[in-house]
């Protein structure tokens, strides 16, 4: 049988759903204040989710390719990118750095060696 829960914020934004299947997670899902997904789980793994005060994506873990992001905004009121940083679980990184309109400006591995694509 499948049963799912919900609960909301006072200003009747979602907060969590959850799904479950016999007792088995199916998914859940988490929310922030403003909408955004902060929170996925599910029977391949889960990602969680930050962002800034401004909404934007700063970091993204990940059990599924094991690995998180962390990007680093231009304080430009745009968002646009400075760089991404992804962290392996074995301990592995690279980063890449972004110009002003978002183009790729150079990538480097763990080592400082410049990454092609």
């Amino acid at each position: 049988m499948i049963s799912q829960k919900a609960t909301f914020y006072p200003n009747h934004l979602i907060k969590s759903f959850i799904e479950y299947s016999d007792d088995v997670l199916l998914y859940k899902e988490e929310y922030d204040l403003f909408g955004n997904m902060t929170y996925f789980e599910n029977s391949a793994g889960w990602v969680r989710i930050t962002f800034n005060e401004i909404g934007k994506l700063i970091k993204e873990e990940n059990s599924v390719s094991d690995t998180t992001l962390i990007i680093d905004y231009y304080r430009n009121g745009y968002g646009n990118k400075k760089q991404a940083k992804t962290i392996c679980s074995n301990g592995d990184w690279f980063i890449i750095e972004y110009e002003m309109n978002g183009n790729i400006k150079a990538s480097y591995d763990s080592l400082g060696n410049k990454r092609n694509f």
